[in-house]
């Protein structure tokens, strides 16, 4: 019960943060968010669990900066 709780939490900081940041296009944000779920679903196959969440997270922050580089 307390997984889906924090789950739920951070899908709500999220949203926030998506509707709240102005400096950055939306349609960037939307692109980060959906590579960092493509690499979190195919790291669950090969990660285990508690590194996949470091891994994921400077994967996820690495994509961003080169996105946003590259095409912002």
């Amino acid at each position: 019960m307390t997984i889906q709780a924090l789950v739920a939490m951070f899908i709500g900081l999220l949203y926030l943060q998506v509707i709240a940041d102005r400096s950055l296009a939306k349609s960037l944000q939307l692109i980060v968010i959906l590579a960092e779920a493509v690499i979190i679903y195919l790291g669950l196959i090969f990660i285990p669990g508690n590194l996949l969440l470091v891994v994921g997270t400077l994967l996820g922050c690495a994509t961003g900066v080169v996105i946003k580089h590259a095409f912002y």
